[in-house]
C-alpha cells in the first residue's frame, strides 16, 4: 500500500495546484471611468443637509485615486460603486443619502459611463436642475432612481432607455402632464411618480405596459382620469393613487387584477358603489379606500379578503352594521372604518382579530354599549377611538376592567361615549401620546393618574366638555408634563389660579385652551426670552384679572390669542404688534381703557385677521394708522376651494407613523346683535369688533382699503361725521353694523355696490335724506334704520318730499385728501335756509345765513374749503399756543 500512497498524493497535489492557477482575477476598473468619477466628485459638493434620510453620509469622502500598497486604487472597490466580474467596468452606481449638493448637466463626465445599469441619485440636493437629457445615452440603464434630490423636468430622451425596468421619479418637480412616452417603455415593471406636480388626465396605456408590477401616482392633486377596463392577466400587484383628482366608479373589471396586493385610493374623488369583484383579489394584503364618496352598504366582499393586513374605508358614505364575520379576517393589523354613516352596535365579534393594532370607528352612528374588557386579549392594540357616535356608551371601569393587563395604547379616543367617571386602567397606561376625553359627562375632580403614568410620553390631552371640579396636584403635575404640546380643559367647572410654569423653557405647549372654566387671580408670564412653541392661547371666560402679560410678546410663534371675557385691567397690549403671525386677537368684555395711540410701524399687527376689543372702556379716536396697515385685512378670497379654517398643526410619532395633529382655532363674534361661538373660523373670515366702547371722532376713510373684511361693528360708541363713501370699496362686506352713534349725513350710495350684505344697521344715530335702494340695502326692514328722524324713503313709512328726491350721489374729488373727500356738496343744495355752523377755539362761532339762495356747486365747494382750511388754520395756532 505504502508503494502506491506517493504517487496518489502527488498526483492530488498537482491537481489542486493547476485549479489554484485557473482561479478568476477582478479586473480592475478601467483608467478612463475611474477618472470620470473623479471628475464627478469635483463638480459636487458635501453638504450634511442635502439629505434627508438619517443614515446618510458622504459616499464620495472615500474615491481617492492615490495609491495603496504601491499601486492606485480600484474605483470598483469605492464607496457606491460596482463593477462587472468580467470586464472590470462600472454597471452599478449607488450614490443614494450621499449627502451631495450641485447640478448634474448633460456634459458631466457621468454620461462617460457608458455600460452602466444601475443608477441611483435618491435623497441628495441637485439645485433643481433639470433632469439631465443624455441619461437617454445609458442604454444598457434597467434601474434608475432620481428621487428626492431636488430636479426637475423629465426630458423624451428617457424613452431611448428600452431596457429600462424600474424608475422612480417621486418628488421630481415634473410639473406638467404625464409624459406620453412612458407609455413607449415596454420593459417597465416599477413605475413610481410620487408628488411629481402631475395634472391632466392619467394616460390609460400605462395600465396596460405588459411587464408593470408596481404603479404610484399618489400626491399628485391636479391629476385626474380614471381607471380604464383592466383586462385579465395583468401583473399588476400594486396601485397606489392617494391623493389625487382621480374620479368616477372603480370598474367591475378590477377583479381581473388577480396579483393585486396593494391597492390605494384615499383622498381622491372616487364614487359610487364598490363593485363586488373585489372580492376576486384573494392576494391583496392592504387596501385603502377612504376619504372618497363610495356609498352603498357595508361591503360583504369583504369576507373573501382572508389575506387583508390593512383596511382602511374611512370617510366614505358607507350605511349598514358591521357584520360578525369580520371578526373571521384574523390578519388584520389596522382596521378603519370612520367618519361613514354606520349604524346598530360594536360587534363583539371584533375581539377576535387578536393581532389588530388600530381600531377607528369614530364618527358613525354607532349605539349600544361596549364593554372595554372585549379588549382585554388583543395585546397589540396601540390606537383605539370610538368618540363621536350617536348613542354609544363605553363601560370601563367594572370590577374586571380596571386590571392592567389591556393593551398599552399610545392613541385613545374616547370623546362623546358617555363616560361618567375617567377610566381606571389609565392608571397603568405608560405609553399613551394622544388621549381624549372630552365631552362626556365625568364629574368631579381629576385625580393624578390620568397623566401621571404618561407624564414623559403624553402629546394630546383633552378633557374638555366635563364637569371637573378640581385637578389634583395642579398645577404641580402640569409643570412636569414634558412632551404636551396640547391641553384642552375647556367648559369644565375648574378654579384656581394658574400654572406659573409656562415661561419655562422647556416647555413645548403649543396650544393651551381652559375657556369658561373659573379660574381666577393673573395671567402668569407666557413665554421665555427665548422663545416659545406656543400658536394658539384661549383663557376666554373665566375670572382672571390684573393687566396682560408682556411675555405674550416673546410668543413669536402665537397665531390666535383670545383673552375675552375677563376682568382684565390694561392698556390696548400694542406690543403684541411685532408677533409676526398674529391672526386673531379677542379681548372683549374685560377692564381695558385709554386712547389706542397710532401704530409706528407698518409692519404692526401685518397677519391680523379678526381683531375683536368690543365691551371695553377705550376712547379717543378710532386708530387710523392701525386701520391702513392691517395688510391681511385687504387680501379678498372669495373662490378658495375648498375651505380653510384658522389652525394649527403639530406633529408627533405613535403606531409606527407620523401623525399631523390638527386644531381649529374658535372665538366668540357678535352677528346681527347675537354673540355667536364659531368652534372653527373660516380663513376667509375678516373682522373688526370695536362695539361698546367710548370712541369718538369720525370714521377714518383709510377702513374703505380693508377690501377682505367681512364683517364691521363699530355700533355703541360715539362716533360722529359721515358714513364714508369709501364703505362701498369693501365688496366682501356681510355685516356692518353702526348703530348707536352719533353718525349724520346720508346713507352713501355706495353701499349699494356692497352685493354679499346680509345684515345693515344704522339704526339711533342722526342721519339724514333718502335710504338708497338697490341690491342688498332693498332687502333690510326698517329695524335697520329705525331712531335717525330724517331718514325718509323706504323701508320706512316716512316718505320723502320733494327737496329729498334724489339719492345721495358720489361726493366730489376735487378736495387734496380724504377728509376734503367726503364733503359733499348735495347738502347745501335746494334748501332756502341753510345754517353751518364751526366751532373752533376761544368760543368763536362762525354762521353763514343763506336766504332764498340755491348756490352753485362752484360757490358751496369755494365755500367750503375756505371753512375747513380757516378751521385748519385756527387748530394749528391752538397748538402753537
Amino acid at each position: 500500500m505504502e508503494l502506491y500512497m506517493f504517487p496518489l498524493l502527488h498526483i492530488i497535489i498537482l491537481s489542486c495546484s493547476s485549479n489554484l492557477f485557473l482561479l478568476p482575477v477582478q479586473p480592475l476598473c478601467h483608467k478612463d471611468e475611474s477618472i470620470a468619477l473623479l471628475q464627478l466628485k469635483e463638480i459636487l459638493t458635501i453638504n450634511m443637509s442635502a439629505s434627508r434620510d438619517p443614515r446618510a453620509y458622504p459616499k464620495l469622502a472615500s474615491w481617492d485615486q492615490a495609491e495603496q500598497n504601491g499601486a492606485e486604487s480600484d474605483c470598483c472597490s469605492w464607496d457606491g460603486v460596482q463593477c462587472d466580474g468580467k470586464t472590470g467596468h462600472v454597471i452599478s452606481l449607488d450614490l443614494s443619502s450621499s449627502c451631495l449638493y450641485g447640478s448634474i448637466s448633460s456634459s458631466t463626465s457621468l454620461f462617460n459611463l457608458k455600460h452602466l445599469r444601475m443608477l441611483n441619485l435618491a435623497d441628495n440636493h441637485f439645485n433643481h436642475s433639470q433632469v439631465p437629457a443624455k441619461l437617454g445615452h445609458l442604454a444598457d440603464l434597467t434601474y434608475l432612481n432620481l428621487s428626492n434630490s431636488f430636479f426637475s423636468g423629465l426630458p423624451s430622451e428617457i424613452s431611448l432607455l428600452s431596457n429600462l425596468s424600474t424608475i422612480d421619479l417621486s418628488y421630481v418637480d415634473i410639473s406638467s402632464q404625464v409624459p406620453e412616452f412612458l407609455v413607449n417603455l415596454s420593459s417597465l415593471k416599477h413605475l413610481l411618480m410620487k408628488n411629481c406636480g402631475l395634472y391632466g388626465d392619467f394616460p390609460e396605456k400605462i395600465f396596460h405596459l405588459p411587464k408593470l408590477q408596481f404603479l404610484a401616482a399618489q400626491h399628485n392633486p391636479n391629476l385626474t382620469g380614471q381607471f380604464p377596463e383592466f383586462r385579465s392577466g395583468s401583473p399588476l400587484r400594486t396601485m397606489w393613487f392617494s391623493r389625487t383628482n382621480l374620479a368616477g366608479e372603480i370598474p367591475f373589471s378590477i377583479g381581473k387584477l388577480e396579483s393585486l396586493e396593494i391597492l390605494s385610493v384615499a383622498k381622491s374623488k372616487f364614487s359610487g358603489f364598490l363593485p363586488s369583484s373585489l372580492g376576486r383579489l384573494a392576494n391583496i394584503t392592504f387596501l385603502d379606500l377612504s376619504y372618497n364618496n363610495f356609498s352603498g352598504e357595508f361591503p360583504t366582499f369583504l369576507q373573501n379578503l382572508t389575506k387583508l393586513n390593512i383596511l382602511w374605508l374611512g370617510g366614505n358614505q358607507l350605511t349598514g352594521q358591521i357584520p360578525s364575520w369580520m371578526g373571521n379576517l384574523t390578519e388584520l393589523r389596522v382596521l378603519s372604518l370612520a367618519r361613514n354613516k354606520l349604524n346598530g352596535p360594536i360587534p363583539q365579534s371584533l375581539s377576535r382579530l387578536k393581532k389588530l393594532q388600530t381600531l377607528n370607528l369614530y364618527e358613525n352612528y354607532f349605539n349600544g354599549t361596549v364593554d372595554f374588557s372585549m379588549f382585554d386579549d388583543m395585546k397589540d392594540l396601540m390606537e383605539l377611538a370610538l368618540g363621536n357616535n350617536q348613542n354609544l356608551s363605553v363601560l370601563t371601569n367594572r370590577a374586571n376592567n380596571t386590571k392592567s393587563t389591556y393593551p398599552k395604547f399610545e392613541i385613545l379616543g374616547l370623546t362623546f361615549c358617555n363616560l361618567r367617571e375617567f377610566p381606571e386602567f389609565l392608571k397603568h397606561q405608560d405609553k399613551l401620546r394622544f388621549l381624549d376625553l372630552g365631552r362626556n359627562n365625568i364629574y368631579g375632580p381629576m385625580p393624578k393618574w390620568v397623566w401621571n403614568a404618561s407624564m414623559h410620553t403624553i402629546v394630546f390631552l383633552a378633557v374638555n366638555d366635563n364637569f371637573l371640579t378640581s385637578i389634583e396636584q395642579f398645577p404641580t403635575m402640569f409643570c412636569e408634563l414634558s412632551s404636551l404640546v396640547l391641553l384642552d380643559l375647556s367648559n369644565n367647572l375648574l378654579s384656581g389660579i394658574l400654572p406659573q410654569c409656562l415661561e419655562n423653557p422647556k416647555n413645548v405647549l403649543s396650544i393651551l385652551s381652559i375657556r369658561n372654566n373659573s379660574f381666577h387671580g393673573t395671567i402668569p408670564q407666557i413665554c421665555s426670552k427665548n422663545g416659545s412653541n406656543l400658536r394658539m392661547i384661549d383663557l376666554s371666560y373665566n375670572r382672571l384679572k390684573g393687566q396682560l402679560p408682556r411675555s405674550l410678546a416673546n410668543c413669536m410663534m402665537l397665531e390666535s390669542i383670545n383673552l375675552g371675557n375677563n376682568q382684565l385691567l390694561d392698556l390696548f397690549p400694542s406690543w403684541l404688534g411685532s408677533l409676526p403671525k398674529l391672526s386673531l386677537l379677542t379681548l372683549r368684555s374685560n377692564r381695558l381703557h385709554g386712547v389706542i395711540r397710532n401704530s409706528t410701524s407698518t409692519h404692526e399687527f401685518q397677519s391680523l385677521r379678526v381683531i375683536d376689543i368690543s365691551y371695553n372702556n377705550f376712547h379717543g379716536e378710532l386708530p387710523s394708522e392701525y386701520l391702513r396697515n392691517w395688510h391681511s385685512m385687504k387680501v379678498t378670497d372669495y373662490g378658495r376651494s375648498p375651505v380653510t379654517y384658522m389652525q394649527t398643526q403639530s406633529s408627533f410619532e405613535a403606531v409606527r407613523r407620523t401623525w399631523t395633529l390638527e386644531y381649529a382655532y374658535s372665538t366668540t363674534i357678535t352677528v346681527k346683535g347675537l354673540n355667536l361661538h364659531y368652534g372653527r373660523i373660516q380663513e376667509i373670515l375678516v373682522v373688526i369688533d370695536f362695539s361698546s366702547n367710548r370712541f369718538q371722532g369720525e370714521i377714518p376713510h383709510c377702513i374703505g382699503d380693508l377690501q377682505g373684511l367681512r364683517l364691521l361693528n363699530l355700533s355703541n360708541n360715539n362716533l360722529n361725521g359721515r358714513i364714508p363713501y369709501s364703505f362701498g370699496n369693501m365688496t366682501s362686506l356681510e355685516s356692518i353694523d353702526l348703530s348707536r352713534n352719533k353718525l349724520s349725513g346720508e346713507i352713501p350710495r355706495s353701499l349699494v355696490e356692497l352685493t354679499f350684505l346680509a345684515f345693515f344697521n344704522v339704526s339711533n344715530n342722526l342721519l339724514t335724506g333718502r335710504i338708497p335702494q338697490g341690491n342688498q340695502l332693498s332687502t333690510f326692514e326698517n329695524t335697520s334704520y329705525m331712531g335717525n328722524l330724517e331718514l325718509c324713503g323706504d323701508p320706512l313709512s316716512k316718505k320723502c318730499g320733494h327737496n329729498a328726491d334724489k339719492s345721495p350721489t358720489e361726493p366730489s374729488s376735487r378736495f387734496g385728501d380724504h377728509e376734503e373727500k367726503d364733503w359733499d356738496y348735495s347738502l347745501f343744495r335746494d334748501f332756502n335756509w341753510l345754517t353751518v355752523v364751526i366751532g373752533l377755539s376761544g368760543g368763536i362761532v362762525v354762521g353763514v345765513m343763506l336766504e332764498n339762495t340755491i348756490m352753485t356747486k362752484k360757490r358751496v365747494l369755494w365755500l367750503a374749503k375756505k371753512i375747513t382750511c380757516w378751521g385748519k388754520k385756527k387748530s394749528q395756532a391752538r397748538r402753537r399756543i
